[in-house]
């Protein structure tokens, strides 16, 4: 099984993908967690990024997850999903000269690879600053609403979490839908 978790950043992706795992793994389970990429990204990111990570990201995310095989009796974590890797290019390049269908595609393609895609909301509290991801409130609505018409336009179904900070809360509805 492979779940992915989505949303602009600094919405708590990454603590609860570290709570799942390590809740899956003191259940016995094999869970891998697959990173955030755009943490290892050589290239700028966020406002000033370039084609070139938004590429370097994108490929790694699709290249390091294809690498694992899923079956019944082991789960896959994704810190982010292809879609929302996609978000951010989107929005930094939609309106350049730049060709970003290509990407697009493959982003959207990669999507039927996810059992399950929990998307987190963002919610009315401050980014923290964490050297890697900008705390820039407008730029994190921009891509919170590109996501949002991307899910849209190209009809990838999303489990909503509950718009609450309460780890345990998302974990408990995790928990409950993929055990099902």
């Amino acid at each position: 099984m492979k779940i992915a978790i989505i949303g602009t950043h600094s919405t708590g992706k990454t603590t609860l993908c570290k709570l799942l795992h390590a809740k899956l793994t003191l259940q016995q389970k094999e869970a891998y967690l697959m990173p955030e990429y755009v943490r290892m990204c050589p290239f700028p990111i966020n406002e000033g990024t370039t084609l070139e990570a938004q590429q370097w990201i994108l490929n790694q995310q699709m290249m390091q997850e294809g690498m694992y095989h899923t079956n019944d009796d082991k789960i896959i974590i994704c810190d982010r999903a292809t879609i929302d890797n996609f978000a951010y290019m989107h929005t930094a390049f939609a309106d350049s000269e730049h060709d970003i269908a290509p990407h697009e595609a493959d982003a959207v393609r990669f999507m039927q690879t996810y059992d399950y895609v929990f998307k987190t909301h963002r919610l009315p509290i401050a980014a923290k600053a964490d050297g890697i991801r900008t705390t820039n409130e407008a730029f994190r609505e921009t891509i919170d609403t590109n996501l949002q018409k991307l899910l849209q336009k190209h009809s990838i179904a999303t489990v909503p979490l509950q718009k609450t900070i309460d780890y345990d809360i998302h974990l408990k509805d995790i928990l409950a839908l993929i055990s099902a």
